[in-house]
């Protein structure tokens, strides 16, 4: 990576109350980096120095309680562009990085790493799975999110093509539900509470319908 000539700390605002502060230090120490894979070359864009925030551990009394064990602690930012392209070379990435990050002085050990995926697909959303430590199962886990977006994108062509729409009345469906087992929907009906309702025209099937996606991850 090209290593900037000098460091500047900036700050991050932080509303959660994770920093006492207010705020996150952070720094931008290097840029425009890569590693080699098997599926291709993959661009380090940023390397960043910044400050951990601290532990939420609870709520009590609708406050937030916080540990501060690890709030400050210094932590690398490795940030990759948009360009693995396969959920195998998503693993491979991470071991690569995690093995230059071996060769340092850095902490090692579960829960010291992390690595937030993004994934995405044409025509889908960027979706963001954060925190995961287990490189193991980090293809399954792209996988499993390439598959629910086709999915989705599949179900919306069908609905398309049907002229599906949703009815614009709310229906008061109280009465179905007089002999309801839900203790929920009893208490909440018992109480002056409405079920209410919604038509969705030419939804049906859809709502269970199952996807045969196998095979749709492979390589072109």
């Amino acid at each position: 990576m090209n290593v900037v000539d000098e460091f500047h700390t900036m700050r991050k605002q932080v509303i959660d109350g994770s920093n006492t502060g207010g705020f996150q230090r952070t720094g931008l120490i290097a840029t425009d980096g890569h590693i080699e894979t098997e599926h291709g070359k993959v661009v380090i864009e940023n390397l960043c120095l910044e400050e951990d925030a601290a532990r939420r551990i609870g709520e009590k009394k609708g406050k937030i309680i916080f540990r501060l064990d690890r709030l400050g602690i210094p932590l690398l930012e490795v940030t990759t562009d948009p360009s693995m392209k396969h959920p195998e070379q998503v693993r491979d990435v991470a071991y690569q990085l995690g093995q230059v990050l071996r060769s340092t002085k850095v902490k090692r050990g579960l829960g010291t790493i992390r690595q937030d995926l993004n994934i995405s697909i044409a025509e889908g959303a960027r979706v963001e799975i954060k925190g995961v430590q287990d490189l193991d199962t980090m293809p399954k886990m792209v996988e499993n999110e390439v598959k629910r977006q086709i999915g989705l994108i599949e179900i919306r062509n069908e609905l398309q093509e049907r002229n599906a729409r949703v009815d614009e009345n709310i229906y008061d469906v109280s009465k179905l539900f007089d002999d309801t087992e839900s203790k929920i929907i009893s208490n909440a009906v018992s109480k002056g509470g409405k079920v209410l309702a919604i038509k969705l025209i030419g939804f049906k099937g859809i709502i269970k319908k199952k996807y045969n996606l196998e095979g749709v991850l492979e390589l072109n």
